[in-house]
Order: C-alpha cells, then sequence, then structure tokens
C-alpha cells in the first residue's frame, strides 16, 4: 500500500499515522532552503543507520546518518489521545497527526450558511481569480488542494479573510471559472483528537534541517511485506 501528504514541521518528533506500519517512507522539507530529504527502509538495519539517512540536496548530497530514536522508525499506534501526549489540536500542531479528509466548502468562511462553490478565472497569465465567498481561519491556504469541474489544482495563495476579491487566489495552474467541488486542508496530515486511539504509522524523531518549525513537509510511505 502506498501513500503519501503533506504535513506542517513541528520543530518536535512527531508521529504520522497511516493506519498501517510502512516499510519504505520519505521525508522531505519542500521549503527548507537544504531541501532536506530523509530516506528510510526497513532494510536498513546497521545500528550506524537504522533510523536512515538524512541528505542536503540544495548544497550538495552531504549524508548524515541517523541512529536510533534520530531519524525514522515504525511506529505501532494504540495512544489515546489526552491533553498531555497530544499538545494540541489546532491545525499545523500536534504531535500525533492523521489524514484530513474533510472538505471545507462550507465550513471556516466567513459566513457558516453560505458555501463556496464558484471559481472565477480573473487573470489567466497569473493563474489568478476569486471565489464566491471570503475564506477566514486556519484550514485553507498555501497548499490546500481544490478540484473544479473534476479537475484538482493547488492553491499557492489565499490567506485568511480573502478570497472572494478579483485576483485574491493563486492556483498552481490557471483553472477555467467553473464549479468547485472540494477544498482540502493546507496540510494533508492534522491533529488526532482528543478521546480518539492513534492508528499506526511512523515516527518522525529528528528536527534539525527536515521537521522544522512552521516549514511543510512532505512524504511518500509504502508498506510493502515482501523479504
Amino acid at each position: 500500500m502506498k501513500i503519501g501528504g503533506t504535513f506542517n514541521g513541528t520543530g518536535a518528533a512527531v508521529y504520522i499515522c497511516l493506519g498501517f506500519i510502512p516499510g519504505i517512507v520519505n521525508v522531505r522539507s519542500v521549503e527548507d532552503t537544504d531541501v532536506a530529504n530523509v530516506v528510510w527502509n526497513k532494510y536498513f538495519r546497521s545500528a550506524e543507520q537504522d533510523n536512515g539517512i538524512l541528505y542536503y540536496t540544495a548544497t550538495g548530497i552531504v549524508p548524515t546518518l541517523y541512529t536510533a530514536g534520530e531519524g525514522i522508525e515504525p511506529y505501532e499506534g494504540g495512544a489515546l489521545m489526552t491533553t498531555t501526549n497530544q499538545t494540541s489540536v489546532a491545525n499545523g500542531s500536534g504531535v500525533f497527526l492523521k489524514r484530513d479528509a474533510k472538505s471545507y466548502l462550507a465550513t471556516d468562511i466567513i459566513s457558516g450558511s453560505d458555501t463556496i462553490d464558484t471559481w472565477t478565472l480573473d487573470t489567466s497569465g497569473n493563474r489568478t481569480g476569486h471565489f464566491n465567498n471570503d475564506f477566514v481561519g486556519t484550514y485553507v491556504g498555501e497548499g490546500s488542494p481544490i478540484r473544479i469541474d473534476g479537475i484538482e489544482y493547488i492553491i499557492e495563495k489565499c490567506d485568511a479573510g480573502e478570497g472572494e476579491g478579483d485576483d485574491e487566489v493563486t492556483l498552481s495552474r490557471a483553472a477555467a471559472s467553473g464549479t468547485v467541488e472540494y477544498i482540502g486542508n493546507m496540510y494533508d496530515y492534522a491533529p488526532v483528537p482528543i478521546g480518539m486511539v492513534s492508528p499506526a504509522g511512523f515516527k518522525l524523531c529528528a528536527t534539525s534541517e527536515i521537521n522544522e518549525t512552521d516549514e511543510l513537509q512532505a512524504f511518500l510511505a509504502d508498506g510493502f511485506n515482501s523479504r
């Protein structure tokens, strides 16, 4: 089983709860100036690198070997979320994270009774346009996936309190005016709610170069079981 996603860097060890224990994990800090990248798989059996390898790809390949407790390791899940172990449930925070598949079309906007359902392209060359309502809050913004007339794009700019004015929203490609069908969280993985038991996944122990505070992280994981 292959899965990927994004999460906000925490500056502290974080548990990415996938629902299974992966056999391969690759995490890249896409906003770090070094474009740091950590790779790990279950065959890294030597004590010198059993938690994976960190590469600094923007300044050349300078590998750092991760020993136990330093990089990536399997996580079996099973922890009941409390205010003690789940330090925050605010979007972009928290220690235990799981997939957020919720659509934010009718929530997190100026009026809870309204729905964002229309996209208007204003300037094709700039990939900019607007919605029929403003967004507020902390869920929608840079990194949010959006589906317009069956085609998926990424929101590159839409700050809180914006969205309804001409050219206030920038997408990854110029999208023709149409019907907005889905808008997702700017982070694919958000805090596991208090009272829920954490699913299995992997633990990212590293907090330097990779997983730094408020830097977007992107990962790919594979749950292969072959020997």
